[in-house]
């Protein structure tokens, strides 16, 4: 079940560098691994991906935005229209990388962000903040609240988890931090890529 999983007849298209909460989620989903199929953006064309898409049942496309391990950006303008066409929902994993957003100097970088439906930060990953403080964010929010939400007479959640950015931004300029943070990114990648 973990490699095949339920009953599920769906699909996703993942990067194949996608961090290893893609399968993880799929196994939370009851996907399952198998029904991740990983592709190289650079590499595949959109003819390719258009075969993947009509042999398949995909319901969402998983790009990663990372300046971290092999400095990986994946860039999916050349297949935008086919991701509309077939109306999937684009996931931007930008959990690394996703510090450019909140620096001035590296924000144009991010501007595919507004192609994608829904982006993942981690910042306890690249603003180096205290686990767990993650950000979500999803293009049309109805549409997640009408999928995912249920009324309960109590709260629940980590809500203060945003605390800890918001009091970031507070105590240390969120974007002297950022853009240091993002160029320590660039300069480990390029460390990496001149030892091999």
């Amino acid at each position: 079940v973990k490699e095949t999983g339920l009953d599920h007849p769906i699909q996703v298209v993942a990067s194949d560098n996608a961090c290893k909460s893609t399968d993880e989620g799929a196994l939370m989903m009851g996907i399952g691994t198998n029904n991740v199929i990983k592709v190289n953006f650079d590499i595949i064309t959109p003819r390719e991906l258009v075969d993947i898409i009509e042999k398949n049942k995909i319901f969402m496309i998983i790009s990663t935005f990372k300046i971290a391990n092999d400095g990986t950006v994946d860039t999916l303008d050349k297949f935008s229209k086919i991701i509309r066409k077939y109306k999937i929902w684009h996931h931007i994993d930008a959990c690394q990388g996703g510090t450019a957003l909140f620096s001035s100097t590296y924000r144009y970088l991010t501007d595919m962000f507004q192609d994608a439906h829904s982006i993942t930060i981690d910042f306890h990953t690249c603003l180096n903040l205290n686990q767990q403080c993650s950000l979500l964010l999803v293009k049309d929010g109805e549409q997640l609240t009408n999928c995912s939400s249920i009324t309960t007479p109590f709260q629940s959640g980590r809500k203060t988890d945003g605390f800890k950015l918001w009091l970031c931004d507070q105590l240390d300029d969120l974007d002297v931090h950022a853009t240091a943070l993002f160029e320590r990114y660039i300069e480990s990648d390029e460390e990496l890529s001149d030892q091999s």
